[in-house]
């Protein structure tokens, strides 16, 4: 997601670049991250402080990309009528004919 939001930032907002950037920031540091887990698990198991530290890491830093992403993408975090934006938080009350499944 990150990669595809990069590749298009061209087409945004000077205001979402920069929250672009840091979520491509972000997620090259828990590529890193998840590889040092992968790592310290073949090598040490989960007997050394390093595995468990690069665990709590990666699912920390997992659980904040997505938000990063709801403010870099206004799409991402709502269900919405086609082509309305919708900021987060909001609530929207369709008629009962626009809600099909």
């Amino acid at each position: 997601m990150a990669h595809e939001l990069n590749k298009n930032k061209a087409k945004l907002p000077a205001s979402d670049q920069d929250a672009i950037k840091t979520v491509t920031y972000m997620s090259r540091i828990m590529i890193m991250i998840l590889g040092a887990l992968g790592l310290s698990a073949a090598l040490f198991g989960s007997s050394y402080w390093l595995t468990p530290a690069t665990e709590w890491a990666t699912g920390i830093l997992f659980l904040n990309f997505f938000g990063f992403i709801v403010y870099a993408d206004p799409f991402y975090d709502s269900i919405h009528p086609f082509g309305k934006l919708v900021t987060p938080g909001t609530i929207i009350v369709d008629s009962p004919a626009q809600n099909t499944f």
